[in-house]
């Protein structure tokens, strides 16, 4: 957390008063006068039809503290669920957080779930190592969710964090410009930005023109989230296996993890597979999956 000084939180009207004058520091996030300022805006918002949404970007990693920015339905509409961002690609971690998110917030909130952002080293090199199938299984993830995604500038390519020379570096206090490189519209650079390029490979128009391309495949998972319903129901699943019902018949399965696996209890046909070979695959009672693949099953 950033730090100030007392003396800049006297006379500052949004921060308040520290508790404590003899303390020499207090933090400035998370603060319990921030909710009493997310109330009057909200009722900003309740002015204009239709309402406007209030988008948190809410570093707090406690998740029942997290719930109060949701308030009583009358504070963010969507605080971002950092913990999630923060965590391993790893089933299990990223299942019991987002248990613990539905179990911390009113039943009628809706989470924000995001891999990457401004902030933090881009998910893709993060949780990834660059590997193109646990991108897309990443990519399942954050878009089979219930709840709201968001994909960072990039993301939908599988943009990487750019290793940037500590010479160039301008963000020399958090070292973050790795995150905030200038998005690869082609193969070749126009001209010099602010800082440089990363791998000019994975760019918007090559992968426009290609159908098996990661940005293809993330327009496809897009448009088939449109047919989920809004409820979520967690499966059992052996470890490494994540898998959830979005309604009362599609289903996102994932395997992150190195074995073969079968996730029992579950018929349709594939809609969406993240190695691009298995669409229109019949399945019933049971779902083979191999290790760093994500399925989409629909009725």
């Amino acid at each position: 957390h950033a730090l100030v000084k007392d003396e800049q939180l006297r006379d500052n009207p949004i921060v308040g008063k520290a508790h404590d004058p003899r303390e020499e520091r207090v933090y400035n996030m998370n603060r319990p006068e921030v909710h009493e300022i997310y109330r009057r805006w909200r009722a900003i918002a309740r002015e204009y039809d239709p309402e406007r949404v209030l988008l948190g970007e809410t570093w707090v990693p406690n998740l029942a503290e997290l719930a109060k920015y949701y308030g009583d339905d009358d504070e963010l509409q969507l605080p971002m669920i950092f913990p999630f961002t923060l965590a391993d690609l790893h089933a299990g971690e990223l299942r019991e957080i987002v248990e613990r998110t539905e179990q911390s917030f009113p039943a009628e909130a809706w989470p924000v779930w995001c891999g990457s952002n401004h902030d933090i080293v881009r998910f893709p090199t993060r949780w990834c190592s660059g590997d193109e199938a646990k991108i897309r299984c990443a990519l399942m993830l954050l878009l089979g969710l219930r709840g709201t995604p968001i994909l960072y500038y990039g993301d939908e390519l599988g943009m990487e964090q750019v290793e940037i020379p500590a010479s160039e570096q301008l963000d020399t206090a958090h070292s973050r410009d790795g995150a905030r490189t200038p998005m690869p519209w082609a193969p070749t650079a126009d001209r010099e930005w602010w800082i440089r390029h990363g791998d000019l490979t994975r760019n918007v128009e090559d992968m426009r023109a290609d159908e098996t391309s990661t940005l293809w495949f993330t327009r496809e998972l897009l448009e088939t989230r449109r047919a989920f319903a809004p409820s979520m129901t967690t499966l059992d699943t052996p470890d490494g296996v994540w898998a959830w019902r979005r309604g009362e018949s599609a289903v996102v399965a994932v395997n992150l993890g190195e074995r073969d696996a079968e996730v029992r209890g579950v018929a349709g046909r594939i809609g969406l597979d993240t190695r691009g070979v298995r669409r229109g695959e019949s399945v019933s009672g049971s779902l083979r999956i191999r290790p760093w693949e994500g399925v989409v099953l629909l009725p």
